[in-house]
């Protein structure tokens, strides 16, 4: 399996990546509030890893909206990054 490079002119090289973090595809928002956790303050991944929200998740299939037109764009090159 090789990676397609985004433009679809070629193979990505090593160093091209493509994160998405859990909550990308529905348009989430940093969470800070790792903030107030003594034992979560000092790591900042927490900052990408906070509470699901439920409510902006079920926005994602609503094609009006910013997280269903974020989902349908990111969901959309899912199949695109990588072939056999």
């Amino acid at each position: 399996m090789s990676l397609n490079s985004p433009d679809g002119q070629g193979e990505c090289g090593i160093h091209d990546k493509l994160i998405i973090y859990s909550g990308d595809k529905i348009a989430a928002t940093n969470d800070y509030t790792y903030h107030e956790d003594p034992l979560k303050q000092e790591d900042s991944r927490y900052l990408h890893r906070g509470n699901m929200d439920w409510e902006k998740a079920e926005r994602r299939q609503d094609p009006e909206t910013p997280e269903g037109q974020i989902f349908n764009a990111v969901s959309s090159t899912d199949n695109h990054f990588y072939r056999d």
